[in-house]
């Protein structure tokens, strides 16, 4: 009984969202940058994410209907970690130097290590990167051997033993052993 209460209420919260949008009235919705916005359906999330979120906003009010508010907010949330995930593939691949190594190949490098954010101006987020001697920036994954390095400080010199993988288009330096220089 409790799951038909649950359901009715979510289709009843999306009919009632579809309705004040159609008619152009707006209610507010946590858009994917975490600011209030007004929900429309050319925001930057998916329209259905955008009318689920106004529904949200209009109808959580009982018990049974907080469930359907939850499951609306995790899809936003992943709608704009994948967003997220996104840009921040196509800001290291603006950044990084190609790796000329095929993926899952073993490469030993030297370089020193730096921030693509802190040290480098060129992502949102901090991404390390592993500096070489001529200049060229290789995109590392973030595993506990790059957060050793890190603390070590970005001034020293390693030596870089690691597997080629590909995220997102990029490929990645996955660290599996380091020595300091």
């Amino acid at each position: 009984m409790l799951k038909k209460t649950v359901t009715i209420a979510a289709a009843a919260a999306l009919v009632v969202a579809g309705a004040l949008i159609a008619v152009g009235q707006t209610g507010q919705a946590t858009a994917c940058d975490g600011k209030t916005e007004t929900a429309s359906a050319g925001s930057s999330c998916t329209s259905t994410t955008k009318t689920a979120s106004a529904a949200k906003v209009s109808s959580c009010t009982g018990a049974a209907s907080a469930s359907s508010c939850s499951k609306t907010a995790q899809a936003q949330s992943s709608c704009c970690a994948k967003q997220a995930r996104t840009a921040h593939y196509d800001q290291v691949k603006k950044a990084a130097d190609q790796i000329p190594n095929r993926v899952n190949s073993r490469v030993v490098l030297t370089g020193t290590y730096t921030c693509g954010a802190c040290n480098l101006g060129m992502t949102d987020t901090c991404q390390a990167f592993l500096k070489t001697a001529d200049g060229k920036l290789y995109p590392m994954e973030n595993n506990s051997k790059v957060k050793a390095m890190k603390s070590c400080g970005t001034t020293k010199n390693f030596e870089v033993t690691a597997r080629v993988t590909k995220q997102g288009g990029s490929k990645y330096l996955d660290v599996t052993y380091y020595t300091e220089i």
